[in-house]
């Protein structure tokens, strides 16, 4: 019985239901019913000002804190960091979502390096909180969200505060079209 509870519970926790009927001499049958638009996925969550966002771990390669020496601007690039031999644009989520950094200088954040097929990316965040399993909600049904082309959707975090999933490709793409984020 203390199984059929857990279950009762996780389902109930993702804003499901389970419906039971029973016929004597023919059985019992469940009927477990989930939000449509919801998955449950690993992400890193990270922070910038007093707002945590959460970067699906599918598209990280690493975390690191960038080097001073590391980081400069190109003309027409923007922010750049150099990581190993490679260039890599330096994406502040704090400007991304209009928020105000903790950290201003490049090196005294973390940046998370992103990657979505060939594009690659450093997200500079204040702070790396550490890796969780989330449940995925989708957070549209019109507004402002449907223009928010670097958000995935939205998970309810352990203190009851949602935080934005961010869209990686989305991200990319935002970049591209105004490099000073």
């Amino acid at each position: 019985m203390a199984s059929w509870v857990k279950i009762k519970t996780v389902v109930e926790k993702l804003k499901g239901s389970i419906e039971v009927s029973s016929l004597p001499g023919r059985g019992t049958g469940f009927v477990i019913r989930l939000p449509l638009a919801m998955s449950i996925t690993e992400g890193i969550i990270v922070g910038t000002d007093s707002h945590q966002y959460i970067i699906p771990i599918i598209h990280i390669r690493e975390s690191l804190r960038p080097k001073k020496e590391a980081c400069f601007t190109v003309e027409g690039k923007g922010e750049m960091i150099r990581l190993r031999e490679s260039l890599l644009p330096l994406i502040r989520l704090d400007r991304l979502f209009g928020a105000e950094s903790m950290e201003k200088n490049p090196w005294d954040a973390m940046g998370v390096v992103v990657e979505n097929g060939e594009d690659i990316g450093c997200i500079l965040v204040d702070e790396v909180f550490g890796k969780q399993e989330i449940a995925i909600q989708n957070l549209g049904g019109g507004g402002w969200l449907d223009s928010a082309k670097c958000v995935a959707g939205g998970s309810i975090m352990a203190s009851g505060r949602v935080s934005l999933i961010l869209d990686i490709p989305g991200i990319f793409k935002c970049y591209r079209t105004s490099p000073s984020v």
